[in-house]
């Protein structure tokens, strides 16, 4: 899947779920490396870097802003597809899931 695909899955799910967002769109007048997708869940900071779901690379000025999220208390994560993106979500304490033995079901809490 193309980033802006799995980008569009989780704006989609943001939106669906009335929490705040916003798209970080690049450019000469801002800080280098910041994750694209910037929200805030349940009342916390929540930083997502979108990559492609074959491999999409993060660069080292990513790796460095992800670092200094982590260091300020912020939740952050690389998702390359929802699966991914629950998962830093469950990380945070801002989803639970279970499993049956077809679908994994995710809960907000």
């Amino acid at each position: 899947m193309l980033e802006k695909q799995v980008e569009n899955k989780i704006k989609k799910w943001l939106e669906q779920n009335n929490h705040w967002y916003f798209k970080v769109h690049g450019g000469a007048f801002q800080k280098t490396g910041v994750p694209d997708i910037i929200a805030c869940i349940n009342g916390k900071f929540v930083a997502i870097e979108v990559k492609r779901s074959d491999g999409g690379i993060v660069s080292e000025l990513q790796k460095a802003q992800i670092q200094k999220i982590k260091d300020s208390g912020g939740l952050v994560g690389v998702a390359h597809n929802m699966e991914e993106f629950w998962q830093i979500l469950k990380g945070g304490g801002l989803l639970w899931c279970y499993t049956n033995i077809k679908k994994t079901y995710w809960i907000k809490v």
